[in-house]
């Protein structure tokens, strides 16, 4: 399983990410932008950050080369959008799948989320994992984004959250988590059908490989993407 700690130097709190292929970080998008069309540009990498004093960080630090978020989140703000991607400047390795989430208004499935939340990373960054059931959908009508009631603190946006596998085996992250959404629960944006397919692009229009046969590799467009470069 590899969840990267993700950080704005300057800018922001620190925040979590999950790689979903070699060189791709799934995070949420108020992580990488302001959400009023400016991207954050000082962030650095720490892949599998792990608490070790001597060796906190284990694979180094990456740069980046392409973000990409909706202008539904970019320019507006907009929570039902605050997923983004983080195109690194090399290949980091081992990483998670992602898959369309299956949910309906009345799930009630349990969730875990990887992440590195700010009131746990003394002396050193380390990650942590939470496990509840998922809630309902904070918009009527709309499975943009669910609520759930998983133990989290500032700096753990951006984390994946999947359904655990009886098999202990690396199960595909279904939402990320997106930050606090009332004064009992946290909020999660659901990877349905159109964020998946949007994934997808981001992937192979910035050189990311996907199985052939495999969901991905199906025909994608841009849709409604904000980049940038660095």
């Amino acid at each position: 399983m590899a969840t990267t700690c993700c950080r704005d130097q300057l800018e922001s709190m620190p925040c979590t990410g999950t790689l979903i292929n070699e060189r791709h970080v799934l995070t949420a998008a108020h992580c990488i932008s302001d959400g009023e069309g400016k991207f954050y540009r000082n962030i650095a990498f720490y892949p599998a950050a792990n608490g070790n004093v001597a060796n906190p960080f284990p694979y180094g630090a990456y740069s980046w080369t392409k973000l990409y978020c909706v202008r539904g989140y970019h320019r507006d703000g907009h929570a039902g959008y605050d997923y983004g991607v983080i195109v690194l400047n090399a290949s980091v390795g081992h990483y998670m799948a992602f898959r369309e989430a299956q949910f309906t208004a009345e799930s009630e499935d349990t969730v875990t989320v990887n992440q590195y939340p700010s009131d746990l990373q003394d002396p050193r960054p380390s990650m942590w994992q939470a496990t509840c059931p998922v809630g309902s959908p904070l918009f009527p009508g709309s499975n943009l984004v669910y609520s759930h009631t998983c133990d989290t603190a500032a700096g753990a946006s951006g984390g994946g959250m999947y359904l655990p596998y009886a098999d202990d085996s690396d199960p595909p992250v279904v939402f990320v988590h997106t930050g606090i959404g009332s004064l009992t629960t946290n909020r999660a944006v659901t990877i349905d059908r159109s964020k998946f397919l949007q994934l997808c692009h981001w992937i192979k229009n910035s050189g990311g490989v996907v199985d052939p046969g495999s969901a991905c590799d199906v025909k994608t467009t841009k849709g409604d993407t904000a980049q940038t470069t660095g």
